[in-house]
C-alpha cells in the first residue's frame, strides 16, 4: 500500500504501533544537517483510535514503513519528473540515510535482492573484463600527442609556432557503460546494506578507479544500455533500477524497505549553485560559505556565524566579492518575507556588497527592493531544470553528459 505525503503538508492516518514508534523517531531531525532537515515534522492525536496527525518536512522521496506500507513524499512546486530532473541537474545526493536504515531480518529486502544480483552481475563483468572504447584527448602543453589540431591551435593561440594543440585517441574503459555501473555501484557504497553485501561495492569500486561518475539525465540510460555488449545488458539494466530509485520498498508484512529521501532545501541551493557558475564562467563561485556574521569587541565575546548560499568572486589575489545569491525553496506571492530582507541587507553589510538576489522555484516577475543602499533583487528559476554539465578541461577530453 502506498500512501502519498505532499513536502510540508499534513495526513490523517491510521497507524499501527511499529509505525508509529519508527516515525517518532523521525521527528527528531538530523542535527548535522539543520535545524529544518525533519522527514516528520509533527505526530498529533486526531481525536480517533490509532488515528494521528502528520505533518512532513521539506523532503521528497519514498520512505518504507515497518509495516510494509511505503509513503511517497511528492514536492509542492514541481511534477515528479521536473522534481527528478531538479534532484539530477543538482547533484544533490540522498539524505537521511542514517535515520532510514533497514533493520535486520530473516527475509531479504527488495533493496537486497536487488544489489546482490546487480553485484554478482557486475563482478562477472570486472572478471571477465571492462569494455574499453577510444577518447579524444587534447594536449596544448608538451609532449604533444597525436595529430595537430589546426582549428584550436589557431582559435586559442592565433597560430603561434612555439604553441601547439594536438589531438589524440587514447584507449580507455571510461567509456559510458562502465560510467553507468561505476554511478550505481557509488550508489550502494552510500545505501545501508546488510553485513554479507556491504563490503562488496567496496571492493567493487577498485575496478573502477579510473572511471569518472558524471551524473547523468535518465534519459540517457536505455540508450547507452542498447549500445553496450551483451554481457553488459543485465547488470546495466539492474543499474539503471538502482540510479532510477523507482522501487525501494519491501514486498511482505513485517519488512522495512530502504529509504531514498532528498531534503528540497538542499537541493534547490545546490542547483542554485551550479546555476550562477554557469551564469558568471569567468568568476569563482563558491557553495555554502561561512562567516562570521557579527564582529566581535572582545575574545570573550560570543561568535555568530552565517552561512551564504552562493558566493561569486573575482579570480585573483584579492578575491573581491561582486555577487551574492541565496536559495529560497518556498512560494513567493507578491514579495518576499520581511525575513528574507533583513537576513539580506544583513549579508549585505557584513559582506561589503551592496546587493544580493533572493532565487525560488517558481516563476515571478523579477523585481528589486532598496533598503538604504542596499538592492535586494527577487528572481523565479521555474522547470525545466537542465543538466549543466561541467566544462571538459582542455587536458581531459572526455565526453560529459
Amino acid at each position: 500500500m502506498t500512501l502519498v505525503l505532499r513536502e510540508y503538508g499534513g495526513l490523517e492516518l491510521e497507524l499501527p504501533a511499529e509505525d508509529l514508534a519508527y516515525l517518532l523517531r523521525l521527528t527528531h531531525g538530523d542535527p548535522s544537517a539543520g535545524e529544518d532537515a525533519r522527514v516528520i515534522r509533527s505526530i498529533m492525536p486526531s481525536g480517533r483510535r490509532d488515528t494521528f496527525k502528520i505533518a512532513a518536512g521539506g523532503y521528497v522521496g519514498r520512505m518504507g514503513l515497518p509495516s510494509g506500507r511505503q509513503i511517497d513524499f511528492e514536492s509542492r512546486f514541481h511534477t515528479s519528473e521536473d522534481m527528478w530532473n531538479l534532484i539530477l541537474a543538482s547533484q544533490h545526493g540522498p539524505s537521511a540515510m542514517k535515520h532510514l536504515a533497514p533493520q535486520g531480518s530473516s527475509s531479504p529486502f527488495l533493496v537486497e535482492v536487488l544489489a546482490q544480483a546487480f553485484l554478482r552481475e557486475v563482478e562477472a563483468i570486472v572478471g571477465g573484463g571492462l569494455l574499453k572504447g577510444y577518447r579524444s584527448r587534447i594536449h596544448d602543453r608538451p609532449p604533444y600527442a597525436g595529430r595537430i589540431d589546426s582549428a584550436r591551435h589557431l582559435s586559442r593561440f592565433a597560430g603561434r609556432p612555439d604553441r601547439l594543440v594536438t589531438v589524440s585517441r587514447r584507449l580507455t574503459a571510461d567509456v559510458d557503460a562502465n560510467q553507468v555501473l561505476a554511478s550505481a555501484v557509488g550508489v550502494l557504497r552510500r545505501t545501508p546494506l546488510s553485513p554479507l553485501n556491504s563490503l562488496r561495492p567496496i571492493r567493487i569500486a577498485a575496478a573502477f578507479s579510473h572511471v569518472q561518475t558524471p551524473r547523468m539525465p535518465l534519459s540517457t540510460l536505455p540508450a547507452v544500455r542498447n549500445a553496450a555488449p551483451a554481457r553488459y545488458r543485465d547488470a546495466l539494466a539492474l543499474a539503471e533500477l538502482i540510479l532510477r530509485a523507482e522501487r525501494v520498498a519491501p514486498r511482505g508484512a513485517g519488512l522495512r524497505g530502504a529509504s531514498i529521501l532528498f531534503h528540497t532545501p538542499r537541493v534547490w541551493e545546490n542547483y542554485v549553485t551550479r546555476w550562477v557558475r554557469s551564469r558568471w564562467p569567468l568568476h569563482e563561485v563558491r557553495g555554502n560559505q561561512r562567516f562570521e556574521l557579527t564582529a566581535r569587541d572582545s575574545p570573550a565575546s560570543p561568535e555568530l556565524w552565517a552561512e551564504a548560499d552562493t558566493t561569486v568572486r573575482e579570480f585573483g589575489s584579492n578575491q573581491r566579492l561582486v555577487a551574492l545569491y541565496d536559495a529560497k525553496y518556498k512560494a513567493i506571492t507578491t514579495a518576499p518575507s520581511r525575513p528574507d530582507i533583513y537576513q539580506m541587507v544583513a549579508y549585505c553589510e557584513r559582506l561589503a556588497v551592496n546587493e544580493a538576489t533572493l532565487v525560488y522555484p517558481v516563476a515571478t516577475q523579477p523585481r528589486a527592493y532598496r533598503v538604504g543602499a542596499k538592492t535586494v533583487r527577487v528572481l523565479g528559476l521555474p522547470p525545466p531544470y537542465e543538466y549543466m554539465a561541467a566544462p571538459v578541461p582542455s587536458s581531459g577530453g572526455v565526453r560529459w553528459f
